[in-house]
């Protein structure tokens, strides 16, 4: 199925090279490819994967395009030849443009187009995941029971979760904020002081399990996230624990190890 955006409403939009490809710079003023004056060759530029760029406008073989989060210094290796490029010709032979800057146009054939680019925006807009989530900082507070407090440890733990995209795709390479929800098998540790009844005489770890919800940026299948939850303990152990019942809130990082997702376009 083409990528193709549809005549009259491409302007505007992101997309993302999944392929790396060469495209020529453009002038948006003469409507022209850039010349070089001192070897007379096309000024070219090697696109690579995972680039973002937007349309900014529709010609009638091609589109131009700007990249997103350029600040290199826009060298140049001159005569450079032999540079292959799929889709239009077996070769370009141009004066290279090693670096490319802010604000710079470029244009790139329909038929390369279809070739090497995905559009941004099929993306999941939502996951089922079976995720590991580790707590540097996980904060308790005070409540009504015996013996609880302001309170912070850490925490790891594995269970399922589902995801929901609000954006994905940035700037900053390939990214999402995504609200998700869901519940893990979580590590929590008792003592004494926080365990009524003499229940527990000593600190000690326990088994939880915590239904949470969070906010998280994911970069590279790595989850940064701010969580909210809380831990159920079972048996005596959960009736006589000072935080039964109370939240907890903490900021994690999460690796998601399997996934099922569900896609829509945009």
């Amino acid at each position: 199925m083409s990528n193709r955006p549809v005549a009259g409403q491409s302007v505007g939009k992101t997309y993302v090279f999944s392929a790396g490809d060469i495209i020529k710079r453009f002038d948006p003023f003469t409507k022209q490819v850039v010349m070089d004056v001192e070897s007379g060759m096309q000024v070219v530029y090697r696109a690579s994967r995972g680039q973002y760029f937007t349309i900014t406008s529709s010609e009638a073989d091609g589109y131009t395009i700007q990249f997103w989060r350029f600040s290199e210094d826009g060298k140049t290796q001159k005569n450079t030849p032999g540079v292959t490029a799929s889709g239009i010709s077996p070769q370009v032979k141009g004066v290279y443009i090693g670096k490319a800057q802010n604000g710079q146009t470029f244009f790139i054939s329909k038929v390369q187009f279809d070739e090497v680019v995905t559009d941004n925006f099929r993306k999941p807009s939502g996951w089922a995941k079976l995720e590991g989530i580790v707590l540097p900082v996980k904060l308790r507070f005070k409540n009504h029971q015996p013996g609880s407090a302001f309170d912070f440890g850490q925490s790891i733990g594995i269970g399922p979760a589902v995801s929901f995209t609000r954006n994905h795709g940035g700037p900053f390479g390939e990214n999402s904020f995504t609200a998700s929800f869901g519940a893990n098998v979580t590590n929590v540790d008792v003592d004494e002081n926080t365990m009524a009844g003499g229940h527990i005489t000593s600190k000690t770890t326990v088994l939880g399990f915590s239904p949470f919800i969070g906010l998280t940026l994911e970069h590279a299948g790595i989850n940064f996230s701010v969580m909210g939850g809380m831990d159920i303990l079972t048996g005596k152990t959960g009736e006589n624990w000072a935080y039964r019942k109370s939240p907890w809130f903490g900021i994690g990082i999460g690796l998601s190890l399997l996934s099922a997702t569900s896609k829509t376009n945009k």
